[in-house]
This record gives C-alpha cells, sequence and structure tokens, in this order.
C-alpha cells in the first residue's frame, strides 16, 4: 500500500490538533504540521504533537496572515519537506488543524488507491463564468493587494479611478493605517500587473495530490521566481497558486475536495 502524508496547519487548539494526529495514524501514514507562531498555548501541547510517531513539525513557526503570501510560502515549505525522498511518501492531503476526520486513513487510502490516485481541487478558470468570485477573479489578478488589518484587504487598480476602485481607496483610509495609505497610493500610480504567465485558475484552497503532482507543482513554482513576485501583490494567492499550476500542468483532476463544510455564524466553518 502506498504512504499518505497529511500536510497540517494549525493556529490554536493543539490539544484538538493532537487528538486529529491520532485519529488519522497507521502504518502507512504521516504527519507535516506547521502551528502558526501567534499561537499562545504552552509548550506541552506543541511537545506531545512532535513526539508521536510520524509526525515533522516546522521548527520554523510563522505568522500566517489571512490573505497573504504567507499561507503559500508556508505550504510550499511543507510540502518540500514532504516531497524528502527519503520519506517515501505517494499522496499528499493538506488539512487545516480544525478538520475533523469522518473516515479511517485506512478507508482514505483505499478509495485514494481505487480511484487511480486522483488530484482532487476545486476550482474555475478565472475571468470566465466558471469562476464564482466577484467580477470573476480580475480584481485578484489586475490589482493589488493592500493589507489593512489582520482580515481586511483592499485590492487596487492601477491608473483607474472607477466606482469599484474608489471603493477600495475609501476602504484603505477607512480601515487602513499610515503605512497601508502610502501603499494604496504606490499601487494606483504602479504599472498594471504583468500577470500569473500561466491560465489563471481559482477556488477552495485545500487539496489532495499524488506525488508526481504535487512534485511538478513545487519545481515549476522554484523554477519561476516571477511567479512568487506576483503572488506578493495578489489579494488571497493561496485560493490560486496550486489551482492554477495543477490545472495547467497536471493530469488525472478531479473538480471536487472530498470534504465537506457547512458555514455557520460569522465566518465559522461548522463540520
Amino acid at each position: 500500500m502506498k504512504k499518505l502524508c497529511y500536510l497540517i496547519l494549525a493556529h490554536n487548539n493543539l490539544d484538538y490538533v493532537a487528538d486529529l494526529i491520532e485519529s488519522l495514524s497507521s502504518d502507512n501514514v504521516g504527519f507535516i504540521v506547521h502551528i502558526d507562531s501567534k499561537c499562545s498555548e504552552s509548550r506541552k501541547p506543541v511537545e506531545e504533537i512532535s513526539n508521536r510517531r510520524n509526525v515533522k513539525l516546522l521548527e520554523d513557526r510563522k505568522d500566517i496572515l489571512w490573505g497573504g503570501k504567507s499561507m503559500v510560502d508556508i505550504v510550499n515549505q511543507m510540502s518540500r519537506l514532504a516531497l524528502d525522498d527519503n520519506l517515501k511518501y505517494d499522496y499528499f492531503i493538506l488539512l487545516s488543524g480544525q478538520d475533523m476526520p469522518v473516515k479511517s486513513s485506512e478507508y482514505i487510502l483505499n478509495y485514494l488507491e481505487t480511484n487511480g490516485y486522483k488530484n482532487y481541487l476545486a476550482a474555475g478558470r478565472m475571468m470566465t463564468a466558471e469562476c464564482v468570485w466577484q467580477e470573476q477573479g480580475r480584481r485578484r489578478l489586475e490589482c493589488y493587494a493592500v493589507r489593512l488589518g489582520q482580515r481586511e484587504i483592499a485590492t487596487i487598480e492601477p491608473g483607474c479611478l472607477n466606482y469599484n476602485n474608489l471603493r477600495q481607496i475609501f476602504k484603505t483610509f477607512l480601515y487602513g493605517d499610515r503605512a497601508s495609505i502610502l501603499s494604496m497610493v504606490k499601487a494606483l500610480f504602479s504599472a498594471r500587473r504583468s500577470g500569473l504567465g500561466i491560465v489563471p485558475y481559482g477556488g477552495e484552497f485545500w487539496w489532495r495530490m499524488n506525488r508526481k503532482s504535487l512534485k511538478t507543482i513545487i519545481d515549476y513554482y522554484d523554477s519561476h521566481p516571477e511567479l512568487d513576485k506576483e503572488l506578493s501583490y495578489t489579494s488571497n494567492p493561496d485560493e490560486i497558486v496550486y489551482n492554477t499550476l495543477a490545472y495547467n500542468l497536471c493530469d488525472n483532476i478531479e473538480n471536487n475536495l472530498l470534504t465537506y463544510v457547512k458555514w455557520g455564524g460569522v465566518n465559522l466553518p461548522i463540520g
């Protein structure tokens, strides 16, 4: 049976993360875990996670900001580690530390084998009717992202004073500080963005991929520094980059995450 690796992004509730790992543990399963540097829980649950069988904890903990490239950087770092030949993993699943498994790892591995180890990513081609985002994702590709706070980003289109851009400029003055206002002015007078250099796809951040596809994506990313630069200007690039590279470079893709998500309250996923 092939070996499965879970890449887990955790930011709080580490006791639950430890239980999540325990519920998915198996002889053919391993874990790469990143704990956000903002997590203020004691050292004890961190040690309990790192001491578990087949778990590698990223020692270089980063402050992951919502909607920023730091999320992409960490997942890339986790993927490179997971692809280490010495670990011999064949398939990879990206999870949140708040996910709840409803099937065992044995069931998941059997399902993947039965279905030919497909790549599961939910996405649509941007700038077309396939993309359900506002303006079909155009502002993410053509505007500069200006951070206003932990969960606020303005998208500024250079050289443009239409209604949508004026709304973003007003948003910057309303929620931003001096630094973000200066970034907004700089973006307004910057050159137009050059694009990702590849047909853009956007959708869900989470994915499940086989080794060949994940390696293809990481190799492409690492050999195209201009892509990394463009993503630094992009709002929520985590919902674009892996989808874009997979749909352009890989085969055997199914537009399905095999995940059930129910949103409740204000921006709170349940289940």
